[in-house]
């Protein structure tokens, strides 16, 4: 007895449920990973209240831009991380002038500036924001949450063979 299989038919299916899944795979990171950034930040900012600076809220507004791309070979999305919007912290005086790229902040977790303005100040340092951002990325949590989000979105759709398979 021999069956007959329609390769051509259930290669196009599974085409079809790879690019929708793929396509929704990053659209929900995306979409995730910038909500928990931006919720990393305002943590970090409730963590302190600054009382020898006034803050910019630079970090807050301009340092992550959310994307979503699709190079005709794969979908990838996130949020890029990025002082390029963002103002200089200044410190010291008109003879030991200092400058602090705000990135540094983000990646450290200093308010203000982390020499405490020359000595000054005691240097206050809380969570970084990126380090609590890097372990959502990774985490499970996340990874599970976005799998299972990309796949009812794919199973959403009609196929010619996948429909029964997915339906048992």
């Amino acid at each position: 007895m021999s069956i007959k299989v329609d390769t051509k038919g259930l290669e196009e299916d599974l085409l079809r449920y790879m690019k929708t899944f793929s396509k929704a795979y990053a659209q929900e990171s995306c979409k995730q990973i910038t909500q928990k950034a931006q919720a990393c930040i305002e943590m970090f900012y409730r963590d302190y209240t600054p009382y020898y600076y006034d803050r910019t809220f630079d970090l807050l507004r301009d340092s992550y831009v959310p994307y979503l791309h699709n190079n005709g070979k794969a979908y990838y999305g996130g949020v890029r991380i990025t002082s390029d919007l963002m103002s200089l912290y200044y410190s010291g005086g008109f003879t030991s002038h200092t400058s602090t790229d705000p990135i540094i902040i983000a990646q450290s977790g200093w308010h203000g500036d982390p020499t405490g303005y020359n000595g000054r100040f005691t240097p206050i340092r809380t969570a970084s924001p990126l380090d609590v951002l890097t372990k959502f990325v990774y985490s499970e949590n996340l990874i599970t949450a976005v799998s299972k989000y990309a796949d009812k979105k794919a199973k959403k759709q009609t196929y010619k063979y996948l429909n029964d398979f997915f339906n048992r």
